[in-house]
């Protein structure tokens, strides 16, 4: 629940690094929420995640370009792994989320972090009611409104115009 409060927070903040690290967060609780459960697969593409962003966050602070061979091998190693753990057919959501994510961190602004990660959380949220992971929504579906409202206010929404002082005609 921890997590989910952090990661409905951060996404209304249009700063790439501040939402990044909240995945960090919400993702090592979801980890341990499906490793309780038995349920593999999450938990390996959570643990992905994580790794995922510190590898981003470390390249772009030393202002390099992230290989394009991690940025693929990294997904399909996890995408394998998780056949081999797989549960339910369920699981099949966990062979493309990887490859979202991929997108989703090494993208250069937030509005394709806002959406990748809305179209992510609403597979996970498909998921977690398939496979009766009903706590782990409580905080879920919190997020995903949270998310769209994010979308909205910042993609959407056309931003106001502020009306510059006219000179008055009453002279």
């Amino acid at each position: 629940m921890l997590g989910s409060l952090i990661n409905l927070i951060s996404i209304q903040i249009d700063n790439k690094r501040t939402v990044m690290m909240s995945i960090i967060a919400y993702s090592m609780f979801i980890a341990a929420g499906f490793l309780v459960m038995g349920h593999i697969s999450p938990a390996l593409v959570s643990l992905y995640s994580i790794t995922l962003i510190l590898y981003a966050d470390y390249i772009e602070r030393k202002g390099k370009k992230p290989s394009r061979i991690l940025i693929v091998l990294l997904p399909t190693v996890v995408a394998i792994s998780n056949f081999f753990t797989m549960n339910t057919p369920w699981d099949l959501i966990y062979f493309v989320t990887p490859y979202l994510f991929a997108r989703m961190v090494f993208s250069d602004n937030t509005k394709s972090i806002r959406y990748y990660s809305f179209i992510m959380r609403f597979m996970f949220m498909v998921y977690n009611l398939a496979v009766g992971a009903y706590a782990l929504e409580i905080g879920g579906i919190p997020t995903l409104i949270s998310n769209g409202i994010a979308i909205y206010r910042h993609d959407i929404r056309k931003p106001r115009k502020i009306d510059s002082e006219e000179p008055s005609s009453a002279q």
